[in-house]
């Protein structure tokens, strides 16, 4: 425990029956371990030593009472930024006596206080002078120019001890502390950085990648620290002259992120003998005819007007240099599809479509499309499956191993079928899997499948390294193909498998964890620029790629239930030199309650309580009852869970309830809002369409071996349970017809949740496709 930091003492009171007055201090220290865990109690007090310990016997007679404070200094959180905070930090120190007399009473600085020094001294002060005079003293706040820089490794060998303590996934290891300082650390340095320069934080910051070596030989500490950025602050055309008079000179224009919109399709032209289409029209909003910049400019800053102000000229120009790059064999691939011909921009300066306020711009399909992606490229050369079980539970699962297991399912089973469904911001792909009966069909509708069966999606691996997720969803996936009575339920339910979701911090952890297997790295937490990769999902043109598949698998899907799992630490977080900063989000510090494992868990299980969906809250209920069922099933994962809790109430929820509570559902911590939400205040998926979507925790911060078959175990259970759920419901499909002069019309729908005989329609959605895409909000930092 590290009360010590917020101004509380702990008290180590224990009564023997077994020893008396004259046990010597060695005695009891060899013998303690073999006390039971109710005769050791901690008490909270406000004043006195940090730590005192005292036994007694049964009689209450004392045998033994030392105290300990430890030495601590006081320092800056940021050397660059002193007046920001001040905290405490643990440091060395010498102190010896002799006959009475002290001979040596003085701090000694550690390696990690050496290095952090050095990181604060050195290391920041250089990034900060580069943003900023790169930016001139004013780096634009948010994300407006993100990235502020490439990368920043550091690689560092230290004499730390590293080890575990057999008390579940425990660990000591300095290094783990500091690979969470330096993460951290940075990120919030950028925070602040904007901040006072601005007033808004720096998002997207860039990489950082602590690379730790622990070693145990004694020998003096080494770091390399690597740091790539950018010529410009933002993109830019630079052109050097110099004219007939050899005068030389600099002309630069900024090409800064705009406010454009996502362009709109509004003519598709097909032909019968022709796949796909022939030609495609977008419109795309402009705010003017002519390209006034120079006029402008008068107005409003230059960089104001590129940002905000974009004009029809400047489009047909931009198409035009395009066809103009494309004919001298550069850029062929840029807005070349296959199964596209040409494309049509109508740029419009009027709010309302009218062709009287456009001017029309054509590409011809002359480009040269980028392969079609090939799954069986995924395959192992000459791999033929012959019944062995394709998902391991050994080790974290990487983005290419991980989708070599779903490309061996589909080229194993008729089932199963997968496909590309984007890119990460540093290039990787991403992949999803359909699981559903196998159809002969050419062509067929996904809305079709959803209205006939329910559908449930699993997206793993949001925050990275948190790597349990993909293992357990892939397990599932694999069991539905290969266990019989699991199979029979993919005639009642489609179930789409999305296994990375964050496919930049899943390798980086997993190469992050061949040296630190027991570490939490959470470099490769967030995406690779420092934000979650999920952030600006809904923005027309976002900087991460990766962060519009959710949104695109539900539009395809429109599934009734949406499962997002998640992870946090397996032991204790410690950051030695910020107080525990990185636990906490949005000013919150009981996020302090994150920082030692507590079984696993749902950090928050939201319901709808709408009369305008009057089913969703049963709904909800029977998933949670089908959820504790799952979990209690698992006699390990239930004893591990009671083992956690029963830690985290004895060192947290007895010492501070308000932070650390354990609202607990049959046995298991769920984490239940005082009442439903409406479902129609901007967070989440559409209620019309998803009756619910849950996230889990489990200690996975990172697993392998015994431990990931554990925590896995108690994934795969979650995982079926809420199939199961879908696979009980009395699905109906309600089916209605109208003629009109000419024609008919018939009209298929299934109530979602499960109406009654009635053909309650309660949450029939009128217009399926309306759609929030951004995921619900969720409260821990892990």
């Amino acid at each position: 425990m590290t009360l010590q930091r917020i101004g509380h003492n702990k008290r180590l009171i224990h009564q023997s029956d077994g020893y008396t007055k004259s046990s010597q201090l060695t005695r009891y220290s060899r013998a303690i371990w073999g006390l039971e865990l109710e005769q050791i109690r901690f008490e909270q007090v406000t004043e006195g030593p940090t730590y005192e310990v005292r036994v007694t016997d049964a009689s209450g007679s004392v045998i033994l009472n030392e105290s300990f404070d430890p030495k601590w200094v006081l320092r800056p959180y940021f050397d660059r930024f002193r007046d920001y905070e001040q905290v405490r930090v643990t440091t060395g120190w010498l102190q010896a006596t002799a006959d009475g007399r002290t001979i040596a009473d003085e701090r000694i600085v550690t390696d990690p206080e050496a290095f952090w020094d050095y990181y604060q001294a050195e290391v920041l002060p250089v990034i900060y002078d580069y943003v900023m005079e790169l930016h001139e003293g004013m780096p634009n706040g948010g994300s407006g120019d993100a990235p502020y820089f490439g990368s920043l490794t550091v690689e560092m060998a230290m004499s730390e001890p590293d080890y575990r303590l057999d008390i579940d996934n425990e660990i000591h290891a300095p290094m783990d502390a500091l690979h969470e300082e330096i993460y951290f650390g940075t990120i919030e340095f950028f925070d602040i950085l904007g901040r006072n320069s601005r007033g808004q934080g720096l998002t997207f910051p860039g990489r950082v990648i602590p690379r730790m070596q622990p070693k145990s030989d004694g020998s003096a500490a080494t770091v390399e620290v690597l740091f790539t950025g950018f010529a410009t602050s933002r993109p830019a055309v630079i052109v050097e002259y110099q004219d007939d008079e050899g005068d030389t000179g600099e002309v630069r224009l900024d090409i800064p992120k705009t406010g454009l919109e996502r362009p709109s399709a509004r003519l598709a032209k097909v032909h019968e003998d022709e796949p796909g289409l022939r030609h495609l029209g977008l419109r795309v909003r402009v705010d003017t005819d002519l390209d006034a910049r120079d006029s402008l400019i008068t107005l409003s800053a230059p960089e104001a007007v590129d940002r905000s102000m974009v004009s029809a000229a400047q489009i047909e120009a931009t198409i035009q240099e395009i066809e103009s790059l494309r004919s001298q064999g550069l850029y062929s691939t840029a807005l070349s599809y296959h199964g596209l011909g040409s494309i049509e921009i109508w740029a419009e300066w009027t709010h309302k479509q009218d062709p009287n306020s456009r001017r029309t711009a054509t590409l011809n399909g002359n480009g040269s499309p980028n392969p079609l992606a090939e799954w069986q490229s995924l395959l192992p050369e000459n791999w033929s499956y012959e019944g062995d079980r394709i998902v391991q539970w050994d080790t974290p699962i990487p983005p290419p191993e991980g989708h070599q297991m779903i490309a061996k399912m589909a080229a194993s089973f008729d089932e199963a079928s997968i496909y590309r469904v984007g890119h990460s911001y540093l290039g990787k792909e991403i992949w999803a899997m359909d699981l559903m009966p196998s159809i002969s069909a050419t062509h067929w509708s996904h809305v079709k499948a959803t209205t006939f069966k329910p559908t449930v999606i699993y997206s793993a691996r949001q925050h990275a390294n948190e790597v349990s997720s993909t293992s357990h969803v892939l397990r599932h996936a694999e069991l539905l193909l290969t266990d019989s009575a699991q199979r029979a339920k993919l005639n009642r339910v489609n179930v789409i498998v999305h296994p990375f979701t964050n496919p930049d911090g899943a390798q980086l952890a997993y190469d992050l964890y061949k040296t630190n297997p027991d570490y939490i790295l959470h470099a490769g937490y967030l995406g690779s620029l420092g934000q979650d990769a999920t952030s600006g999902g809904n923005d027309d043109h976002p900087i991460y790629p990766e962060s519009t598949v959710r949104g695109k698998l539900w539009a395809t899907w429109l599934p009734d239930i949406f499962l997002n799992p998640h992870g946090y630490p397996s032991h204790q977080v410690v950051q030695l030199f910020s107080e525990y900063t990185g636990l906490v989000r949005r000013g919150r510090v009981t996020e302090r309650n994150w920082g030692f494992n507590k079984g696993w868990f749902m950090p928050g299980f939201s319901f709808i309580d709408n009369p305008s969906f009057p089913r969703h809250k049963e709904a909800a209920f029977q998933i949670r009852d089908y959820i504790t069922s799952g979990i209690n099933s698992n006699q390990d994962v239930f004893e591990m869970n009671q083992r956690n809790y029963a830690r985290y109430r004895r060192y947290g929820a007895n010492f501070d309830p308000e932070t650390f509570r354990l609202p607990m559902t049959d046995s298991v911590l769920i984490q239940m809002p005082l009442k439903g939400s409406s479902g129609e205040g901007g967070g989440g998926y559409n209620p019309r369409i998803t009756i619910w979507s849950g996230t889990t925790e489990a200690p996975d911060e990172t697993a392998y071996g015994p431990w990931m078959e554990l925590v896995g175990k108690a994934g795969l259970s979650w995982d079926q349970a809420i199939l199961d759920y879908l696979n009980d419901g009395d699905h109906k499909v309600n089916k209605s017809g109208s003629s009109f002069f000419g024609g008919v019309s018939l009209r298929m729908n299934r109530p979602r949740p499960p109406g009654n005989e009635d053909g309650d329609q309660g949450s029939l959605d009128q217009n399926p496709r309306r759609m929030l895409l951004r995921d619900e909000p969720r409260s821990h930092p892990f």
